[in-house]
């Protein structure tokens, strides 16, 4: 058995043990060919009209086949995403697109790679943390005060050892931020 897709712009034909290696997993594509297959059982060759660019849906296959993020020329990550997205592909490679995206925005300089890489103290709950890698969910803090006669916070009433009640992104005190830019612009410049 074999599966081609007709694509907007050429046609992708997979054969049966690449599918089952790599792409029968739980998302959109596997559904798909599920429902086409439905009480079609001795069905040889499968075809299927997909309306999507066929460079971004062999990145997504190659993505899972190889477990990293494999793009192929001429894919724009915001399609790329949008795709995986639409798809349900698995988290791990719309994360990675998204972290590409940030790496290759047209206008990233070295400095400012280097200033996503260093690690910066937050302001919240004290831990480090390199601005490439913070998300909606990296800092757990309190909003309050502890309260030593109780030994809990006053915002939740969690003790110290406890995790933080306040979940969001890590925050940079905006003089080092500033200071930490300046010496990095100041060591490229020479």
């Amino acid at each position: 058995m074999s599966i081609k897709l007709e694509c907007r712009d050429g046609s992708v034909t997979i054969p049966k043990k690449y599918y089952e290696d790599h792409l029968s997993g739980e998302w959109f594509f596997n559904s798909l060919i599920k429902f086409d297959t439905s009480g079609k059982e001795t069905l040889e060759h499968i075809t299927v009209e997909i309306w999507e660019n066929k460079a971004a849906i062999l990145s997504l296959f190659d993505s899972l086949r190889f477990m990293n993020l494999t793009m192929h020329d001429g894919v724009s990550l915001d399609y790329l995403e949008n795709l995986a997205d639409m798809w349900c592909a698995p988290q791990w490679i719309i994360t990675e697109i998204q972290k590409k995206r940030l790496v290759e925005t047209k206008h990233l300089k070295s400095k400012q790679l280097n200033i996503l890489n260093h690690t910066f103290k937050c302001i919240n709950c004290s831990s480090g943390y390199r601005e490439i890698d913070n998300h909606e969910s990296a800092c757990y803090h309190h909003t309050n005060t502890f309260n030593h006669n109780s030994g809990t916070y006053n915002c939740c009433n969690r003790h110290q050892d406890d995790r933080g009640c306040i979940i969001g992104y890590h925050s940079v005190n905006t003089y080092d931020y500033n200071l930490i830019y300046n010496m990095l612009n100041k060591n490229e410049d020479k």
